[in-house]
């Protein structure tokens, strides 16, 4: 499955929507993709979900046997509802990739995902481009990626870190072994956040390819960071 990272055109082997109103018509598209070995993907952007056909959009997805990927893309989605629709996937087993790219996750949705990341035996890829993640929200997401087995490739790109959320993501690299591609380009980590991920990557052993492009990291940040991945044999890829 190729889902890029910033999903401007949607991919060819998917069932898409975009800029309107979710409909009746798209809703019962979606069962009708269960019969499409072709479609394994999701991928709507900039659609308007209202309360009540976010709980039938959620039913609809936990029923889904195709979907193996899920791109919701600057959804226009109240917090309560785009929760109900997370929930969906405790049910559904398919979906390996989920996305919410530029859709801001609150508290509320935080805890949905991170309740599904603690069950989950299927998800590999996640990604909260541009989520609006606060600290608050990190430090609930981080502590089900600590119990989770499955993610191997994290993006949490174009969020800005203020230095607890700094704190939480380094607890992640810590603790988390099973991540292998973790992305935190576009953080502004500055060179203070540089040295917390820094000790934190000693400590790792899974991950392969971390990206801190793009973060304002000066000179000792850099020097600090190197200084870590010779210590970790296991990282093999540091973009800065």
């Amino acid at each position: 499955m190729n889902i890029q990272a910033d999903p401007i055109d949607s991919p060819p082997n998917c069932l898409h929507f975009r800029d309107g109103d979710l409909s009746e018509e798209f809703l019962d598209k979606m069962d009708s993709v269960n019969e499409m070995p072709a479609v394994d993907l999701l991928f709507m952007m900039n659609v308007c979900i209202g309360d009540v056909e976010a709980l039938e959009f959620a039913d609809r997805l936990s029923e889904n046997t195709a979907f193996k990927g899920a791109v919701l893309c600057q959804m226009q989605i109240s917090q309560k509802s785009l929760a109900k629709v997370i929930d969906s996937l405790l049910i559904n087993r398919k979906i390996q990739v989920f996305s919410l790219y530029g859709t801001p996750v609150l508290r509320r949705v935080a805890r949905a995902i991170s309740k599904v990341l603690e069950v989950s035996q299927t998800l590999v890829e996640l990604d909260l481009v541009a989520s609006e993640l606060t600290s608050k929200t990190l430090s609930t997401l981080v502590k089900g990626l600590c119990r989770n087995k499955t993610i191997k490739s994290l993006s949490l790109k174009s969020n800005l870190l203020d230095s607890e959320g700094v704190v939480w993501v380094a607890k992640l690299i810590r603790e988390n072994c099973f991540i292998e591609k973790l992305d935190l380009s576009m953080c502004q980590l500055g060179d203070i956040g540089a040295l917390e991920i820094a000790t934190a990557l000693k400590l790792n052993r899974s991950l392969r390819v971390l990206n801190l492009e793009r973060n304002e990291i000066g000179e000792e940040g850099r020097v600090c960071l190197l200084d870590a991945l010779n210590e970790n044999p296991s990282t093999v890829e540091l973009k800065l």
